[in-house]
């Protein structure tokens, strides 16, 4: 992003924040406005302080597989993964939530290997806004069925 802004200093870019109404209904690109590529799966992703998703996504998971669910689990954060989810489908793109380019990278990848195991839900961990992370989460909402900021 900053590479851009040296060559377009007054860009706008399109977030949560800057989204007036106008804009949500009437977008001035497709992208903007359709649902990209999602899962088969449900796909919940978490927004929040590091810790505080990875709680969530460990009580979330527990009781997803307690009703017999599939889960697959999509980690950004670098932080351990628990004995309790080390027994579930796991992938981890980048192990660090402030490198949203290495997720990026394998997001939409991480989202088929899980429609091929045949996972009923997955849960993501949501990543930093900056620089790259805006263009992650924008994806990942469009993908997502559900959103839980935390």
């Amino acid at each position: 992003m900053e590479q851009l802004r040296t060559v377009l200093p007054n860009i706008e870019v399109y977030s949560k924040q800057t989204a007036g109404v106008d804009l949500e209904e009437k977008p001035p690109t497709p992208g903007l406005k359709y649902r990209h590529y999602s899962p088969t799966a449900s796909l919940i992703l978490y927004e929040g302080p590091a810790a505080v998703m990875r709680a969530r996504v460990e009580q979330d998971a527990s009781k997803l597989v307690a009703e017999g669910k599939s889960v697959g689990l999509i980690l950004t954060s670098g932080l351990p993964v628990s004995p309790s989810m080390s027994s579930l489908k796991t992938i981890n793109l980048g192990g660090d939530e402030d490198r949203p380019l290495e997720v990026a990278k394998g997001l939409f990848a991480a989202l088929r290997s899980f429609d091929d195991m045949g996972v009923h839900v997955i849960l993501m961990e949501g990543v930093s806004e900056q620089n790259e992370g805006l263009a992650v989460m924008n994806r990942a909402r469009k993908a997502a069925s559900s959103v839980i900021c935390l």
